[in-house]
């Protein structure tokens, strides 16, 4: 819906019809030419700018939320009015609220502008979507690695390897990654014990005294935790922590674990056999590669039943 003198103005600019019109001051020397593009690339890394967007809509809500009001008592004295925001000062003079009165109502999707941003580094829409194609291009066997073959003592072996992109060749995501190490950790716990609550303790609930003339205090039954081998009062509960990951996900988490290790730490041997299958001479095989600390022998169906008695202490 633009008006007659608009798209006149549109016409003349040689410029489509803009849903939009504002009015920007630069310098004498920065001035474009009429229907020039301004994209992404225009900003320099440092430049300070102002951004104007519109915040994220919350839909309706309440005093407490929507202005940070404290709310009233949680406890004895209040009823049904915890999270009210108290009086609104209305009688039937003056008969309706004042606006900008602090009270519940629509909260967000308001215009707001943050001044003095920081340009930290402009891409346009082209740099991003190659940067975004180039993982998914690895993935597909864009562009294989080769890794020179070594023995397990360090020396160079005849011939390479080529590492398949579907496993090796994937970009680094630490969510996946911590997401995983975090499914790991938590499955080695094991489960939490709980303590004996009231409900759980088998005592009598027999009333033991008098509701009057006792001098003490007028229990009903000896699960109360005051008694000896009574119920525990707030103690633990039981917790599991066998957490549960989605298949794909495990996967994907072992080979981005690989993908990570191919430029710095992975290995390729030839294969894992050695001259005597103790556990010193193997220690001295790694001693002579420059294997310190300790090392993780990925093998095929089977490991070398040599190596894994050698490795085994």
């Amino acid at each position: 819906n633009v008006n007659k003198p608009q798209r006149e103005h549109f016409a003349k600019a040689e410029v489509p019809l803009k849903m939009e019109v504002a009015e920007f001051r630069v310098a004498d020397d920065a001035v474009l030419e009429v229907g020039s593009t301004i994209a992404a690339s225009h900003f320099v890394s440092g430049q300070l700018v102002d951004i104007t967007g519109h915040t994220q809509g919350k839909g309706f809500s309440g005093a407490m939320k929507r202005w940070g009001f404290g709310g009233m008592r949680a406890t004895h004295g209040v009823s049904i009015s915890h999270r009210a925001h108290g009086s609104t000062g209305n009688r039937q003079d003056p008969g309706r609220v004042f606006k900008n009165k602090k009270m519940a109502g629509h909260q967000g999707d308001r215009q707001r502008t943050q001044q003095n941003l920081e340009v930290v580094a402009p891409m346009t829409r082209a740099a991003l979507a190659s940067s975004r194609a180039r993982g998914p291009a690895r993935r597909m066997g864009g562009c294989s690695a080769a890794v020179t073959l070594q023995n397990l003592d360090g020396s160079a072996a005849a011939g390479e390897i080529e590492l398949n992109d579907a496993v090796f060749g994937l970009e680094p995501r630490a969510d996946i990654l911590h997401r995983v190490v975090t499914w790991q950790l938590e499955n080695r716990r094991g489960t939490a014990r709980g303590a004996r609550e009231r409900s759980d303790v088998a005592r009598t609930g027999k009333k033991f005294g008098n509701q009057k003339g006792g001098g003490t205090a007028r229990h009903g039954d000896r699960k109360a935790p005051i008694f000896i081998g009574g119920g525990k009062a707030h103690g633990p509960r039981v917790r599991d922590f066998n957490l549960s990951l989605n298949k794909k996900i495990r996967a994907l988490g072992l080979k981005l674990a690989l993908s990570s290790k191919v430029n710095s730490g992975l290995v390729v041997v030839e294969n894992l056999e050695l001259a005597e299958a103790k556990t010193k001479a193997l220690a001295a095989t790694f001693a002579k590669a420059g294997y310190a600390g300790k090392v993780l022998v990925i093998d095929g169906e089977a490991v070398n039943e040599g190596f894994a008695r050698a490795a085994n202490n």
